[in-house]
C-alpha cells in the first residue's frame, strides 16, 4: 500500500513537468461520488451476503456501511476546515497577496532569505576587492646608459589567506539560499496540488472501503503539508526575531567595497590616479595607441616638407630618424618620469603595511555569515522534526500508518 501511495504522489508531481500543468481540479462533487460508489458497493454487498446467506458478508456490510458513513463526516469536516482556513488567510492577508497557508509559511521566510542575500553581497564584494589588493605588485625604475635603480613589491601579497575562507563562505550561503528558496517553490506546489488535488482522492480513499488505510494515511500527508509545515515555517520566521543577534546590525552598517573600507589610501591612492591619469587621459591615450609606426608617418610627413624637390628621400630619412632614435627616448622619458614620480611623490614605504580596513572582514563578515550558517542549520532541523512528527501524529491518530515510508528515517 506504501508503494502504491509512492506511485500516486509521484503521478501528482510527474503532471508539473508539461507546461503548463495539467492538473485537474477536484472538489467535494468528486467525493460525494465517491461516496455514492461506496455505498452501491456494500449495499451489493449486502444483497450477495443475503442471497448466499453469509453472515460474514453481511457483517462486514454492516460495518464498512457504518465506516462509510463515519468517512463521509470525516471528509466533509477535513474538507471544510481546509477550504476554510484558504478563505480565512486570503481574507487577513488580501493585500499582502497571501492566498492560503503554505504561502503564508513561504512568505516567513523572506526576513532570513533577504539577510543571507545581502552577506552574500558583502562576501562577494570583499572577494573583488581584496583580489583585487592581494593581486597588485609594482616597480618602479630610474637609470641612464647602462646604470638604473629600481624598488618593486606586491605589499598586499599576504592578504591572500582571506580569500579562502571568502570562498568557502560564498559556497555555504549559495547552499542555504537555494535550501530556503526551494523551501518556498515547495510551498507554491502544495497549494497548487494538495487542496484541489490529492486532498480530494486522499479523503476518497478513505471513504472507499478497500483503500481507507491508505487514505487514512494520505489524509495525514496532506494535513502535515498544508498546515504542519507552513506553521513550522511561521516558527522559524518567530525564532529569526528572536534570536539575539551578535553581528547583524553592525555587519548592516560595514560594505566592502574598496571605497567604502577606506581602502587606497597613501601609495594605494596615488597608484590608482596616476594610473587613471595615464588611461584615462585623451591626449596620453592618443599618444600611445596610435603606436610607433604611425607617429612615425606623421612626423616624417611634416618634417620632410623642408627638403621641396628631395622629399620622397627626406621622408624614409625622418621616418628612420624616428622609429629608431627618438621614439625610443620619448618612451625611456616617460618611464623615468612616471617612476620617479611613483618613487618620490607617493612615498613607497607607505606599501609595506596593509591598511586596517581589511580587519573588518575577519572581525565583522566571517562571524555574521557563521552565525547565518548556525541559524540555517538549526532551522532545516526544526522545520524537519516538527513537520514529521507532526504528519506522524496525525496519521496515527485518524488510523494511517505510523510508519511512513521515507519520513521515518528522519526521525
Amino acid at each position: 500500500m506504501g508503494h502504491l501511495l509512492i506511485f500516486a504522489l509521484i503521478l501528482v508531481s510527474s503532471a508539473f513537468a508539461i507546461d503548463p500543468p495539467q492538473l485537474p481540479s477536484l472538489g467535494i462533487a468528486f467525493i460525494a461520488l465517491v461516496a455514492l460508489v461506496s455505498a452501491a458497493t456494500i449495499a451489493l454487498a449486502t444483497m450477495v451476503g443475503q442471497a448466499l446467506q453469509s453472515p460474514s458478508i453481511t457483517a462486514w456490510s454492516k460495518n464498512e456501511l457504518r465506516q462509510v458513513i463515519a468517512g463521509t463526516i470525516l471528509a466533509v469536516l477535513i474538507w471544510s476546515t481546509v477550504m476554510g482556513s484558504s478563505t480565512i488567510i486570503s481574507t487577513l492577508f488580501l493585500q499582502e497577496g497571501v492566498p492560503d497557508l503554505p504561502s503564508l509559511g513561504a512568505v516567513a521566510l523572506d526576513d532570513h532569505i533577504e539577510y543571507m542575500e545581502s552577506l552574500y553581497i558583502k562576501v562577494t564584494d570583499a572577494y573583488q576587492t581584496i583580489g583585487l589588493f592581494q593581486g597588485l605588485g609594482y616597480f618602479a625604475s630610474l637609470g641612464g646608459f647602462w646604470i638604473y635603480a629600481g624598488q618593486g613589491a606586491t605589499p598586499y601579497f599576504g592578504l591572500s589567506i582571506l580569500l579562502g575562507p571568502l570562498s568557502t563562505a560564498a559556497n555555504n550561503l549559495t547552499m542555504q539560499i537555494l535550501t530556503f528558496r526551494l523551501i518556498q517553490v515547495f510551498c507554491e506546489y502544495l497549494a497548487a496540488t494538495i487542496p484541489t488535488f490529492v486532498l480530494p482522492i486522499a479523503l476518497a480513499f478513505r471513504i472507499f472501503p478497500f483503500t481507507r488505510k491508505m487514505g487514512n494515511t494520505l489524509i495525514a500527508l496532506c494535513l502535515g503539508a498544508m498546515f504542519v509545515f507552513p506553521l513550522s515555517l511561521m516558527f522559524v520566521n518567530e525564532f529569526w526575531h528572536a534570536t539575539d543577534w551578535i553581528y547583524k546590525e553592525d555587519i548592516s552598517n560595514i560594505e566592502f567595497t574598496a571605497d567604502d573600507m577606506d581602502l587606497g589610501e597613501g601609495f594605494m591612492d596615488g597608484v590608482f590616479n596616476t594610473v587613471e591619469f595615464v588611461c584615462g587621459n585623451e591626449v596620453s591615450r592618443v599618444f600611445l595607441t596610435l603606436g610607433e609606426i604611425i607617429w612615425s608617418l606623421i612626423f616624417a610627413a611634416i618634417a620632410a616638407i623642408s627638403c621641396l624637390a628631395g622629399y620622397a628621400a627626406c621622408f624614409v630619412a625622418y621616418f628612420q630618424l624616428f622609429f629608431w632614435s627618438l621614439w625610443p627616448l620619448i618612451l625611456t622619458f616617460l618611464q623615468i618620469a612616471l617612476a620617479g614620480t611613483i618613487l618620490i611623490i607617493f612615498n613607497v614605504n607607505l606599501a609595506a603595511g596593509a591598511p586596517e580596513g581589511f580587519n573588518v572582514v575577519p572581525e565583522y563578515l566571517f562571524p555574521a555569515v557563521t552565525e547565518a550558517t548556525g541559524f540555517s542549520i538549526v532551522s532545516i532541523f526544526m522545520i524537519i522534526m516538527i513537520t514529521f512528527a507532526g504528519t506522524k501524529s496525525i496519521s496515527a491518530a485518524i488510523g494511517g500508518e505510523y510508519i511512513l515510508y521515507g519520513i521515518s528515517r528522519f526521525m
